[in-house]
């Protein structure tokens, strides 16, 4: 007995079926594209962060002194007077503290009459100090062999310490010396960012239908 072979060949994607599929590939798309998108705004505004902060620390407030930002300040420790614990050229962070908070043992910075920055460790305290009304703060380097000359008023603390990095101080020196060029390379890397955002956005449209249009050409 014999059977007459008959060959098929596989239909033409019906439009429904086209339909389906875009919306499948345009899914799938789509999460890609969020994805990236995520990544590109995450790497703006860490850009613009940056810049921000970069900003600040290069300029300090009035007369020279720390700029405070919320309560807090950035400074760099410029000399070895606390070895080992806060090796020079570190990046110190302060937290402006109430004065009845800060104790002995405590690393502190404060301003002293030329309205330098300096970083030690509180080593007493004396309370009423000259019948001020104000704590006053004796304070020392741990690798200085004697007391600070002058009692320090509460009034001329910046903050206590609450972290430093010598690490991150090499970068900021290194951050002070080239700030205009990061600031530049900064903008130009936002600028960066939101055209590729437009970019992808405007392409967002046009995938889907590419796949309809070539299975139909076929």
């Amino acid at each position: 007995m014999e059977f007459d072979v008959v060959e098929t060949k596989s239909a033409e994607p019906t439009e429904a079926i086209c339909e389906t599929e875009t919306a499948i590939i345009g899914e799938k798309t789509n999460k890609g594209r969020r994805a990236v998108s995520w990544i590109f705004g995450f790497i703006f505004y860490a850009t613009l962060l940056v810049t921000i902060v970069v900003v600040a620390y290069t300029y300090s407030g009035e007369n020279g002194t720390p700029r405070d930002i919320l309560g807090y300040s950035v400074m760099t420790v410029l000399s070895d007077s606390m070895q080992p614990v806060i090796p020079k050229d570190s990046v110190v962070l302060t937290k402006r503290t109430d004065e009845n908070q800060i104790n002995v043992g405590d690393n502190v910075s404060y301003l002293d009459e030329n309205n330098n920055a300096i970083t030690h460790r509180v080593i007493a305290i004396i309370e009423d100090y000259s019948e001020s009304g104000m704590r006053g703060f004796q304070l020392q380097g741990v690798a200085s062999p004697k007391p600070d000359s002058d009692i320090v008023y509460a009034n001329n603390i910046i903050g206590q310490v609450i972290w430093h990095s010598v690490r991150f101080g090499q970068v900021m020196g290194f951050v002070q010396l080239n700030w205009m060029y990061i600031v530049i390379a900064g903008g130009l890397l936002m600028a960066l960012m939101v055209t590729l955002r437009i970019f992808f956005r405007s392409e967002r449209q046009k995938s889907p239908d590419k796949y309809c249009l070539s299975q139909n050409g076929k």
